[in-house]
């Protein structure tokens, strides 16, 4: 619309900072910028995998139709339409394109880049310069996400000329980086609250731990290939974590030796971890403040994880059955629920959430149905789990953590639609 278009219209003589609400709300993107959270939330990680740039495209569209409505629009809008830069976020211009351009735009209108509070951006020899560029007229960034090109890494250190030093959350795929480069560049951001490390490498560890006073939430995972991991020292252990309390790993045995400081482990809220066999080494008495574990179950079910973890004192349980076969759904299911459902086992439980399959309890129906009494039977199952768990009076739900802002529902209200879709089966069959 243009600016003369816009000035015959009526539009509300609101003040600025209701505008800029207005418009925050309208182009609302979940965890966008918000560290808050306590624990490990998909979209605050893993800028590549889709997340956070598909809901960026989303939106793009209608926060530069608000800065091209009028200058007044312009003026507060601006704010909203910087607010974050992927270089992922574009499919008809290419990456190399889109960073040169962005990069262009902030060294003539250096004004601009303290509006943005989020960057996604590659790391590449070719790219690096551009990036520095970008990234040192961009004082604000609070959320830092940057992922390697496999081969392109040349002698030069990484991110050898630093980063923000306000940046609160850290999302880096650190493939081929040697440990101490990472570590440096880690103890010189003294806001770092939330770290993610993408399949980080094993190399020597330097001797002296790196002090992250302010890091709360700590994800390390996507191992590197190469030997036994065994064999090398964890990258946990070169570090000092004296305030975190949310750990999410899939880097094997957290507790043996050259791992992860025991005294850490007994301030943690919340574990997330992706097999059974990631546990052993540990025990339940290392965790002494645990209330949120959340697992991949493995083949043992939840029995075998029984004298890794306190299920006593845990408040929330998340099990994610993502594998399961539909061949394999009752059995792996019911090895998913049988320690929560224990009151014994589990007496302070108040939330189970069920994470099965891609597609939910309604998908896995379409999938394990064949005819009626398939339909009956599985419906049956869970009904009988959701009674269960209504006389222990624990909130039974299922949980999609394949978007952005991980939603649940109970799962007595999934099941409307299988109940629905059973009926309509029973009337075809009876016509």
């Amino acid at each position: 619309m243009s600016a003369d278009i816009a000035s015959s219209s009526s539009l509300p003589e609101f003040p600025p900072e209701i505008w800029l609400k207005i418009f925050r709300l309208a182009t609302f993107t979940p965890l966008e910028t918000d560290v808050s959270v306590t624990k490990v939330e998909p979209g605050l990680f893993h800028s590549t995998d889709g997340c956070q740039s598909r809901a960026f495209r989303e939106v793009l569209p209608l926060r530069r139709t608000i800065v091209q409505v009028s200058r007044r629009f312009y003026q507060i809008g601006i704010e909203v339409l910087y607010t974050a830069f992927h270089i992922y976020a574009g499919r008809i211009i290419d990456p190399n394109r889109r960073l040169l351009l962005f990069s262009d735009l902030l060294v003539s209108r250096p004004d601009l880049g303290r509006f943005v509070k989020r960057l996604s951006l590659l790391w590449s020899d070719r790219d690096e310069e551009r990036n520095y560029r970008i990234i040192s007229r961009c004082p604000n960034v609070m959320i830092f996400s940057s992922f390697l090109i496999p081969n392109c890494i040349g002698d030069r250190p990484w991110w050898g000329r630093g980063l923000p030093k306000t940046i609160r959350s850290l999302d880096a795929q650190v493939h081929k980086v040697p440990t101490n480069e990472v570590l440096a560049v880690l103890e010189m951001l003294p806001s770092l609250e939330v770290l993610h490390l993408l399949s980080p490498s094993f190399y020597t560890i330097p001797h002296t731990p790196v002090c992250l006073s302010a890091l709360r939430i700590l994800n390390i995972g996507g191992m590197a290939p190469g030997p036994a991991i065994s064999s090398y020292p964890s990258v946990l252990s070169a570090m000092q974590l004296p305030n975190l309390t949310t750990l999410a790993t899939s880097m094997g045995d957290i507790h043996a030796k050259h791992a992860f400081p025991l005294e850490a482990l007994r301030r943690l809220e919340y574990f997330q971890g992706e097999a059974a066999e990631s546990f052993r080494g540990c025990h339940s008495d290392y965790f002494d403040n645990l209330r949120y574990l959340e697992i991949i179950m493995g083949w043992e079910g939840l029995q075998g994880c029984l004298t890794y973890f306190p299920f006593h004192q845990l408040e929330c349980l998340t099990v994610d059955a993502y594998y399961v076969s539909s061949i394999d759904w009752p059995l792996t299911v019911g090895r998913a629920v049988e320690v929560p459902l224990d009151a014994k086992a589990m007496p302070r439980l108040k939330l189970f959430q069920l994470i099965l399959g891609g597609t939910g309890i309604y998908g896995h129906y379409h999938e394990v149905v064949d005819s009626t009494r398939d339909g009956e039977d599985f419906i049956k199952y869970f009904d009988t789990l959701v009674r269960r768990f209504e006389e222990r009076n624990v909130l039974f739900v299922e949980t999609n953590k394949r978007e952005i802002c991980p939603g649940f529902q109970p799962v007595c209200d999934a099941l409307v639609a299988c109940k629905k879709d059973l009926e309509c089966r029973v009337e075809q069959a009876q016509e």
